[in-house]
């Protein structure tokens, strides 16, 4: 359950990025009709996927889980668009820095940590379309 606590914090932290530079979302594990327009033929959008490692027990004699993974949001565009290399690699960008290291996010009492500088991905160009990822190291404590 922790794991949906964990990508509803992320996923509305990438919402607010989304809103702000009116682009579309691909969330993972939910259906695009088939009028939404993802992924558009002339627009970038965003993909997001949750990459969870072990979860790990680090407390002796306590009920103590610790979640740790990556959060990768795919920054996606086709390869059409005028300076499209140039404008993927600064929307790249921009997404790192709106996930910070050592931003917090809560979702239903679950306290989600980012603990490093996000990772950006070399560019990929396949079929008409070429995409930067964004890597976003997490983790979340929960103690009952």
């Amino acid at each position: 359950m922790s794991d949906q606590h964990i990508m509803t914090a992320l996923q509305m932290r990438l919402a607010a990025f989304a809103s702000a530079k009116d682009m579309s979302v691909a969330y993972e594990g939910v259906p695009v009709p088939a009028n939404a327009g993802i992924p558009s033929a002339t627009k970038a959008h965003l993909a997001d996927f949750l990459l969870p490692a072990q979860t790990n027990n680090p407390s002796l004699g306590r009920d103590h889980r610790r979640y740790e993974g990556i959060y990768q949001v795919d920054v996606d565009s086709p390869v059409s668009i005028e300076a499209a290399a140039h404008n993927l690699r600064q929307l790249s960008n921009e997404l790192a820095a709106h996930f910070p290291r050592g931003l917090a996010l809560t979702h239903a009492g679950v306290r989600v940590l980012i603990t490093r500088d996000p990772s950006i991905s070399a560019l990929i160009v396949d079929a008409g379309r070429m995409k930067r990822s964004v890597s976003i190291r997490y983790q979340a404590d929960v103690i009952t």
